[in-house]
């Protein structure tokens, strides 16, 4: 609805949310890009498998067991290098914005979120990794590298990743409903 000045209200394009981020809300993105980037690429290191050996770990000064069950283990590596993929992806996208003074108010709920919707998304290509491509029983068999190579892909090209897993179920659980839904969520 617009106001008698002619303008919209916080949804429309010259609302709250279509007008540039501040100071503080660059600073908190800015914080937890370099928390969210720091502790990611700690934790992996700290999970990751010493030699033939994979002991059990503790994080946050032994609060935290980590258990040395190897399934366990590439289940939170997929996870943890998903996450820093998306991290990668979403804080350059950051980094470009406020460079070029085009980062917008709007944009905080995608910054935050992107990580943990690639981490997802690196998990469901991890798992289906694991059920179909991998025939190895042995978890311990399974190269940690390309656990992580192929969950950051997914974590850092996360729209393309969702759209590919889209373009599979198409062809492969086609209906016929869908296509004559009026009203489709995307």
């Amino acid at each position: 609805m617009a106001s008698p000045t002619g303008s919209s209200d916080a949804s429309g394009p010259t609302g709250f949310l279509a007008r540039p981020l501040g100071l503080a809300g660059v600073l908190v993105l800015e914080a937890y890009f370099v928390s969210l980037g720091t502790v990611t690429a700690y934790v992996l290191w700290r999970i990751w498998p010493k030699g033939d050996a994979l002991a059990a770990t503790a994080l946050a000064g032994g609060s935290l067991p980590l258990s040395a069950d190897p399934d366990s283990r590439l289940i939170l590596i997929a996870a943890l290098s998903a996450l820093l993929g998306s991290f990668i992806h979403s804080a350059t996208s950051f980094a470009s914005y406020l460079g070029n003074h085009k980062l917008l108010r709007a944009w905080v709920g995608w910054y935050v979120l992107r990580p943990v919707i690639g981490m997802a998304l690196g998990l469901v290509f991890y798992f289906i990794l694991r059920a179909g491509l991998v025939t190895t029983e042995s978890a311990a068999a399974v190269n940690e590298f390309g656990v992580a190579a192929v969950s950051a892909l997914a974590g850092m090209f996360s729209k393309q990743a969702a759209d590919k897993l889209e373009e599979i179920f198409d062809g492969v659980l086609a209906s016929h409903k869908d296509a004559a839904r009026s009203d489709k969520l995307r």
